[in-house]
C-alpha cells in the first residue's frame, strides 16, 4: 500500500524513503506537496552538503593527514562528518 502511494505522489518529486517512513496515505500527500514548494530550499542545502563531503573527502585523502599527530581520530572525525553530509544530500535530494 505504502509503496503505490510513493509512487502515484512522487512521480516528479524524488523524496528519500526515509522522510516517508511510517507516514499514512494522507501525510504523504501533505508532506509531498511542501517538498515541492521548498524545493529550491532543499536545493540549497543538498549543493552545501554536496560540498561539505567532498572537502571532508579531500581531507580523508590528503597525504598531509598522515603528519597530523592524532591522524587516526582526524580521520574518523571526517569521515563521520562525510557520513552525515551523505544522509542530509539523500534527505534533500
Amino acid at each position: 500500500m505504502e509503496q503505490e502511494t510513493l509512487e502515484i505522489t512522487s512521480s516528479k518529486a524524488k523524496v528519500s524513503q526515509r522522510l516517508l517512513k511510517g507516514m499514512t496515505a494522507e501525510e504523504v500527500e501533505v508532506f509531498i506537496g511542501a517538498y515541492k514548494r521548498s524545493k529550491r530550499v532543499l536545493s540549497k542545502i543538498n549543493e552545501y552538503a554536496t560540498r561539505e563531503a567532498a572537502a571532508k573527502l579531500k581531507n580523508i585523502e590528503s597525504p598531509e593527514a598522515f603528519n597530523i599527530p592524532n591522524w587516526d581520530k582526524y580521520v574518523a572525525w571526517n569521515a563521520g562528518y562525510r557520513h552525515a553530509m551523505r544522509i542530509i544530500q539523500d534527505m534533500t535530494r
